[in-house]
This record gives structure tokens, sequence and C-alpha cells, in this order.
């Protein structure tokens, strides 16, 4: 099976757009927290993160599931 990298072979599937979503554009300067209806609209349209804010994000995400109080530890 030889399936072209150039070509898009899905035609149902659109095309990701070119709008890159930084940091500064995803969150507040002053909380520090991101805009989760902004965020959510930028990946339903299949645009893309650049790479500091998806790290930020992931950072984030780790440092809230850690603080959890109902996460099992099994020493």
């Amino acid at each position: 099976m030889n399936i072209s990298t150039v070509d898009h072979p899905v035609n149902s599937i659109s095309y990701p757009r070119a709008n890159i979503l930084t940091k500064t554009d995803l969150f507040d300067s002053s909380s520090g927290l991101p805009s989760i209806n902004r965020l959510v609209q930028h990946l339903q349209a299949k645009d893309r993160l650049d790479e500091q804010c998806a790290l930020h994000l992931v950072n984030l995400a780790q440092q809230t599931l850690e603080r959890e109080p109902n996460i099992l530890v099994i020493q």
C-alpha cells in the first residue's frame, strides 16, 4: 500500500488549519490559567498549538493531578 504524503488521502476530513495558538494567546496574564473555551474551539477547528503552549498545558495538568487527594498511591 503506497499512500502519498503530499495528497490528502481522506477528502471528508478537512486539512488542519495554519493557525497556531501560542501560550500568550491561550493563557490569561493575571491568573495564569488557560481559556478552556478558546482551547476547545481551537482544537475542534483542527488548529494547532505551539510547542511551548502544549508543554505548559501538560505541566499544568500534571501539577493538578498530583494535588488530587483522590488518587490512590500503591506501594
